[in-house]
Formats: C-alpha cells, structure tokens, sequence
C-alpha cells in the first residue's frame, strides 16, 4: 500500500502551488552576449528544456505584433518530438524550422505556420490553422532586460497575461520593467542604455545545486578562491555578523545578511 501511494500522482492543489511558487516568475537563462542570433540555443529551466532563439525584433504574421526579440518554446517538435534546438531561424520573418521535416513555427504562440510535406493545400491549411494544439509547440513568455534573457517557465493561454503582470527583479540602473517613466517596457529612457549594456559571465559548474548554494553561503572564500579578479588576499577581514535576516519561504525565498570579508566591503 505504501508503494502505491508513493506512485500516485501528485494531487493537483500540490502541482497548482508548485506552478504558483516556481513556474509564475521570471527566470534568467542566458547572457544576451552568450546567445547566438542565427541558430537557436538550447537552454534549461525547472527541468524543462527550451529552445530559444532571435526572431529579429517585432515578429510579423502573429495575433499582434510584438517587439520581444527573443521567443522559446519547449525543445520538442510536436510533430516527432525532434529537437528544434537543432533546427533553423528564418531570416525572412524569424521563425524556428525543425531539421526533422522542416516545420517551422512563429514565436510568440508556438504557432505551426509551414508545413512543407503536407500531401495538399488543404491539409497544410489544416494543420496550420489557429488554435491547432496537435503541431503548435509549447510556447513560454521571454524579455530581454539587463543584458539577460529571461523566461517566464509557465505555457499556456494565461501564462502571457500573468507574466505581464509581474515586474522582472529591480537590477542594473535600479529600475526594474514596470516602474518609472514611460520608456522600454516602461523602464526610464535614460536607464535604458546603461541596462543593455550591463554584461555577465557564465559559468557552468558540474555540481549539484545544494553544493552551489552552499557555495553561496560561504562568501568569506572570494578572497582566496577568487584572488586576480576583483577580490584580493591582502585585505581580508573577520565576518562577524552573518544571520539570515527575513524566515526562508518557498514563494520568496530569504535574505541573508553579512558584514563584509573584506576590506572595501567591509560593514556592508
């Protein structure tokens, strides 16, 4: 009994909170500088992998145009479940083209809009037309901001509307999409530039999550793990406050707090 209870599916109230905790937020995925913008990149997030890739800014041919440069959709052509993180991007209207059979989709909706091997007109018409969920790829909300690409990792027919709700983290210039004078995707005009221009490294590390986070909780290593970027060995100092300061929620998380490791951050 006991191991038929631990192979039943969760019950949905647990699988809306997870969607609620983790899926409804926005998630960075990639560098804008790291991403390629001829050919789509295979990226991750929550275990779901996604092919994102350059449409060429406002993307003709959809229900309303949009100026998002980036779309991503599951990395699964609905037609053989082919990755179309090997496919090809148009440059003509910046759609994705599966290499299995040459299907392309737009990007905003996931939308099938060619069918190349279809057997007449009518049957490509068909299984192009609106609202066709058998060839439409799972599509997933994305902004360009702060030099980062982002994914809001939730499909759906809400799942647009709700990310449009939510205000990406207040990063870079200090005013996050949402909030100030009417400008990019509501940013201030004059914050515009300094946030494009914001550049990050990547790193990917083969370790498990939990040694990264705690990673994270050890800061007084920069000095020596980190020597000959920006930190230095020759100024450490004692960390002699260190607690964490709000209590850890799955929805948000917690911040910690600390008195600097070294020198010029020091009483931080």
């Amino acid at each position: 009994d006991q191991q038929q209870q631990q192979q039943q599916p969760a019950p949905a109230s647990a699988l809306a909170a997870w969607t609620e905790h983790w899926e409804q937020r926005w998630y960075p995925v990639l560098p804008v500088q790291y991403a390629s913008r001829d050919r789509p990149n295979a990226v991750s997030v929550l275990g779901k992998r996604l092919a994102l890739w350059y449409t060429g800014g406002t993307r003709p041919g959809g229900p309303a145009a949009t100026a998002a440069p980036w779309a991503a959709v599951e990395d699964a052509c609905p037609h053989r479940l082919a990755p179309l993180s090997t496919g090809r991007v148009s440059a003509e209207d910046g759609t994705l083209m599966c290499r299995f059979h040459g299907w392309r989709f737009r990007g905003e909706d996931g939308a099938c809009v060619a069918v190349p091997n279809a057997v007449t007109p009518g049957a490509a018409s068909l299984l192009c037309s609106a609202g066709n969920t058998l060839t439409c790829a799972r599509a997933f909300p994305t902004r360009e901001y702060a030099g980062l690409i982002w994914v809001w990792p939730e499909t759906g027919a809400d799942a647009a509307a709700r990310a449009a709700c939510v205000a990406l983290p207040d990063i870079g210039a200090g005013v996050a999409p949402g909030q100030g004078q009417p400008g990019l995707d509501g940013v201030a005009e004059e914050a515009v530039g300094e946030m494009r221009q914001m550049r990050w490294d990547l790193q990917v590390d083969q370790v498990s999550f939990e040694s990264l986070v705690e990673n994270a909780l050890d800061p007084s290593h920069a000095p020596w793990l980190h020597e000959g970027s920006i930190f230095s060995s020759s100024s450490p100092v004692p960390m002699s406050h260190f607690r964490v300061a709000t209590p850890p929620t799955a929805k948000d998380g917690f911040v910690l707090r600390h008195s600097g490791y070294e020198a010029k951050n020091a009483n931080m």
